[in-house]
């Protein structure tokens, strides 16, 4: 019976000893994994953060977009105005031009006329008159 109890004690002994070992070396896995989740975690919230910035960068991305894009209608629109604008003038100045031809075409004609010419001779009108000059010597046309 001794010697059996003595084989007993010293198989315990060696499981306790096994599962010592064991626990220390779970212990030591456990520390291992309580750094890394610990990292992991820190990782997370700089990560986290750094997302949370990219969102507000992109925000006020969006925001500047909308705003050139506001500003780009608003150009457009009086570029817009403003070619209309141009496109009445360019009509009117058309208009004005051809109204001036035909004057200077009528006044040449009215300087060649008989009664131009009789007025001219009768001294009721001035050579200036008839030949288009100012009274500075300046040409009308």
């Amino acid at each position: 019976g001794k010697a059996w109890l003595e084989e007993q004690r010293m198989n315990w002994q060696r499981i306790a000893e096994e599962r010592e070992k064991i626990i220390q070396e779970q212990t030591a896995w456990i520390a291992e994994l309580e750094r890394g989740k610990a990292w992991l975690e820190e990782q997370w919230r700089i990560w986290q953060g750094i997302a949370e910035e990219q969102q507000r960068r992109a925000e006020e991305l969006e925001r500047g977009k909308a705003w050139l894009e506001e500003q780009r209608m608003n150009w457009q629109r009086i570029a817009e105005e403003r070619e209309k604008i141009i496109q009445e003038q360019r009509t009117v100045i058309h208009t004005l031009e051809n109204s001036k031809h035909w004057l200077e075409d009528r006044y040449r004609t009215w300087q060649e006329s008989l009664w131009a010419r009789l007025g001219m001779r009768l001294g009721i009108l001035k050579s200036s008159v008839v030949l288009g000059l100012e009274e500075g010597g300046v040409e009308k046309r």
